[in-house]
């Protein structure tokens, strides 16, 4: 379980496919504190369609319209 802003923000070196655990530091989460998701078969087929489309620019799973940017809560409704 996660908040959209916190997916949105996954970046690939929080990511362990091998171990199926996203690893979501401190900073990142509301609260300060690390926190720990284990990833199911369908989340790993996900990411691993999306590693090939990664970019030189960024290092965002979903990236944005602007370079360095995440994609956004709004280009997700838009969908």
């Amino acid at each position: 379980m996660a908040r959209s802003g916190e997916v949105f923000g996954l970046v690939w070196p929080e990511l362990s496919l091998d171990e199926r655990l996203w690893i979501v530091p401190g900073p990142r989460m509301k609260g300060g504190r690390e926190h720990r998701v284990p990833l199911t078969g369908q989340a790993i087929q996900i990411l691993r369609h999306m590693k090939p489309l990664r970019t030189e620019e960024g290092q965002f799973v979903f990236p944005g319209g602007k370079q360095g940017k995440p994609l956004s809560e709004t280009s997700m409704e838009a969908s």
